[in-house]
C-alpha cells in the first residue's frame, strides 16, 4: 500500500511553508493511480512550490523451515514542483490535484503529476477571464472613499445622499448624481477607453488595492458570455438565499462543491439553494460568488421636478455598455441583459482581469 504522509507548500521569496495534513490518510494498492485534491491558500505572492511526501509499504510472505514469516519493506517518495507562471496571489484559494502511480516494472520509485486549478476565475469570453470583487461597490459618504461591501450578501440600497451603492449609469466621477444630467456621465459610448473615467469601479477602492483603474465593470457581451457562453454555463448559476438574503449564485470555471453541501443549478426559486453564514463561507472559499437582490432606484419626472423611488427585491446590475440616454443592465440569469434608462440607479459588481 501507499500512504501519503504529508504535503508542504512554499510560496514567495521568504521560503515560508505551511503543512497540509491529509485526513484521513489515503491508502491504495501500488498498481493503482492515487489522486487527491487539497485546497491551498498561498501565504505570499509569488511562485508556488508543492512538495508531496509519501511512503510505500510492501509486505512479503514466505515460508522458511516450515515457519511462515512476513517482512515489510518501506520506501519513501518525495515529489516537488514549482509553478512559476502565473504566480499565485497571496491568499488566493486554489486547488492542487496530486497523482502518484507506481513506476512500471519496478519495485521502487514513483511518477507524480500535479495540476493547479484556480477556483477564482470566471470566463467572460473565449479568451478572457476575470476575478470578481469581494462584494458590491459602495461610495462612503463620510470620507468620499470607495470600498467593497464586507460580505457578498451585504448592501445598503443607498442613493442620492449618505453611503451610495445604487448609481446612475456612468456616474463614476459623480456617484450621487443623476446620470440623466449630461454633466454627470458620458454623452455617448460605453464606459471604456476615454470614457473609462466614468466607470464607477475605476476609482481607487480602499479594500481593493486602492489604485485607480485596477477594477472595472463587465460589458454587456461579457455578462452574456458568463451566463450562457462559457463551457457548462447552465450548470454554474442559480437562485439562492445566503444569510437570509436572496440573490443569484455564479460558480467559477473550476468548481468542486464543498463536502456536505450541495448546489442545484438553474434553480429559479430562492428556497432551493439556502446557505447559512458558515455554509456560505465554505461555498465562497470554493470560488462561488453571490449577487444579492439589492433592488433599484428610479428617477421620474413630474410637474417640473425629478423624484427618486426605491424598488426592492429585484436583480439589476449595471454593465459598462450603453450610449446616450440608455444603457444595458443584467437582470438575472433567465433574462440576461436588457436595455434600460440611465435614470435608473443600480448596483455595481466590479471585476479585475485575470492577467
Amino acid at each position: 500500500m501507499t500512504v501519503f504522509t504529508g504535503l508542504k507548500v512554499a510560496t514567495g521569496t521568504s521560503g515560508k511553508r505551511v503543512t497540509v495534513k491529509l485526513t484521513p490518510t489515503l491508502q491504495v494498492d501500488n498498481n493503482r493511480l492515487i489522486s487527491f485534491q487539497v485546497p491551498i491558500r498561498p501565504i505570499n505572492a509569488g511562485p508556488l512550490t508543492i512538495e508531496v511526501f509519501a511512503r510505500r509499504e510492501q509486505n512479503f510472505s514466505n515460508v522458511a523451515g516450515g515457519v511462515p514469516s512476513t517482512r515489510t519493506e518501506t520506501t519513501f517518495f518525495h515529489y516537488s514542483h514549482t509553478n512559476t507562471a502565473p504566480a499565485m496571489a497571496r491568499n488566493q484559494m486554489i486547488s492542487a490535484k496530486i497523482a502518484l502511480r507506481r513506476a512500471a516494472n519496478t519495485t521502487s520509485g514513483a511518477t507524480m503529476t500535479e495540476t493547479i486549478h484556480d477556483n477564482t476565475l470566471f470566463s467572460v469570453s473565449a479568451t478572457k477571464k476575470v476575478r470578481f470583487s469581494k462584494g458590491n461597490l459602495i461610495r462612503v459618504y463620510e470620507n468620499a472613499q470607495w470600498k467593497f461591501a464586507d460580505n457578498q450578501y451585504d448592501f445598503e440600497a443607498g442613493y442620492g445622499s449618505g453611503n451610495v451603492d445604487l448609481f446612475g449609469w456612468g456616474t463614476g466621477q459623480h456617484p450621487t448624481g443623476n446620470a440623466y444630467d449630461s454633466q454627470y456621465g458620458p454623452t455617448s459610448g460605453d464606459l471604456t477607453g476615454a470614457n473609462a473615467v466614468y466607470d464607477w469601479a475605476c476609482n481607487p477602492i480602499v479594500n481593493g488595492g486602492n489604485t485607480a483603474h485596477q477594477w472595472r465593470t463587465l460589458t454587456k457581451d461579457e455578462w452574456e458570455y458568463l451566463l450562457s457562453g462559457r463551457p457548462n454555463a447552465a450548470a454554474k448559476l442559480g437562485y439562492a438565499t445566503v444569510n437570509e438574503v436572496e440573490g443569484v449564485v455564479f460558480l467559477p470555471d473550476y468548481w468542486v462543491c464543498p463536502a456536505n453541501l450541495s448546489f442545484t443549478p438553474g434553480a429559479s426559486d430562492y428556497t432551493v439553494n439556502v446557505y447559512t453564514t458558515d455554509q456560505w463561507t465554505q461555498m465562497q472559499a470554493a470560488g462561488a460568488i453571490f449577487l444579492p437582490t439589492v433592488g433599484y432606484g428610479y428617477f421620474s419626472y413630474n410637474m417640473g421636478y425629478y423624484s427618486l423611488s426605491y424598488i426592492s427585491g429585484r436583480i439589476y446590475y449595471w454593465t459598462s455598455s450603453g450610449t446616450g440616454g440608455a444603457a444595458y443592465c443584467l437582470t438575472d440569469f433567465r433574462n440576461g441583459t436588457v436595455y434600460t434608462s440611465v435614470r435608473e440607479h443600480l448596483p455595481v459588481r466590479p471585476v479585475r482581469d485575470a492577467n
